[in-house]
């Protein structure tokens, strides 16, 4: 499988990561930053990014990468719709249609991670995006 691949996720401290090639969009749990490893996670900088969302991982991942830490998969021309909810005073959310798979749901804490994971939408599949 060719192409580039491009993703952003929440943060550097845990959460989840959303990464799209030219075939397929993945959605990943952050294998860095599990909180069931026995080296724990640094508090100040948990709270700063949990917080503030000061960070967001765009460093490129392998094929095998996202298809071993995938939590959900779907190949591009089965998506339906995409939808984004900024977070605002709540999170917002990245919701994903696909003819196979039931509805899948992201929530997004922050604004940084809103941003980059918007611009991934609109490059990926800007006719089936829709915004709240």
């Amino acid at each position: 499988m060719g192409g580039a691949i491009a993703g952003a996720l929440g943060s550097t401290t845990g959460g989840y990561g959303v990464y799209i090639t030219d075939k397929r969009l993945f959605v990943i749990q952050n294998p860095d930053h599990d909180l069931t490893k026995v080296q724990g996670v640094q508090f100040g900088a948990f709270m700063m990014d949990e917080l503030f969302g000061t960070t967001v991982d765009i460093r490129p991942k392998t094929i095998q990468e996202l298809e071993r830490n995938k939590i959900f998969e779907t190949d591009r021309n089965e998506i339906t719709a995409l939808t984004l909810k900024k977070p605002v005073l709540l999170s917002g959310y990245l919701t994903i249609n696909s003819g196979k798979a039931p509805v899948f749901r992201v929530y997004i804490d922050h604004k940084k991670a809103y941003q980059h994971i918007e611009q991934l939408m609109r490059t990926f599949s800007p006719e089936l995006l829709h915004q709240e």
